[in-house]
């Protein structure tokens, strides 16, 4: 059952437009956006694109009717919140994030009426969050919470060393990764979200021991 779920995912991935993001101008315009004031290693226009594509592919897997702008938007910008000159000491991420929608989104075209599920949708996208009922929502949270498991989540984690409370140094960063396979995968609300979790999980373990090991290398030991 968890094999067939992953390639139901897989079988819905190829499925998907490749030009979707072109289709409306306004995708056009946060896509530039954020591309000129959201490069960010961990949670920039990379990690974006990979959380709209997954959430997307979990949709179709989980045969949910989802509006493709909503997450479109949500993606992009759901960590602006997070990232310099835009984030506040003090002030919730994803909470600044919404409140800087009207003046990014709204201003390129983006459908109004839509916006309330755009905010619904990055108010629930972390792991630590509830992301309620709506399918959109949903999809998100778990695209978002995927994207810190497997090898993915152990470059975007390690690409913080040194500068985020969450990888201090290698150690740090290792623990970080450490908790994430203990925590996240429970937060996941989608079946197929849950069979591409364990998946990753355990990628993601295999990794996290292989570098425990290489860390604790006994100098004394080594030999030329």
């Amino acid at each position: 059952m968890r094999r067939l779920l992953a390639a139901m995912v897989l079988a819905a991935a190829a499925s998907l437009p490749t030009t979707a993001a072109a289709e409306a101008p306004w995708r056009d315009a946060v896509r530039a956006w954020a591309s000129e004031h959201a490069q960010h290693s961990a949670w920039g226009v990379e990690h974006a694109e990979r959380n709209y594509r997954l959430s997307l592919q979990l949709a179709a897997a989980e045969g949910l009717d989802v509006d493709a702008d909503v997450l479109f938007a949500a993606a992009y910008l759901h960590d602006v919140g997070a990232i310099e000159p835009f984030r506040q000491d003090g002030v919730d991420h994803a909470r600044r994030s919404v409140d800087l929608l009207p003046t990014v989104l709204l201003p390129t075209g983006f459908p109004e009426a839509k916006l309330a599920d755009v905010e619904t949708a990055i108010l629930g996208h972390m792991f630590s969050a509830d992301p309620g009922d709506l399918p959109e929502a949903r999809v998100f949270h778990d695209a978002d919470t995927l994207d810190f498991l497997g090898a993915i989540g152990a470059a975007r984690i390690l690409s913080l060393v040194a500068r985020h409370p969450w990888a201090t140094d290698i150690d740090t960063a290792a623990a970080t990764l450490r908790g994430f396979t203990a925590q996240l995968p429970a937060t996941l609300s989608t079946e197929s979200g849950r069979a591409i979790g364990r998946q990753r999980t355990a990628e993601l373990e295999r990794f996290l021991d292989a570098l425990q090991a290489q860390l604790r290398i006994d100098p004394a030991r080594s030999t030329d």
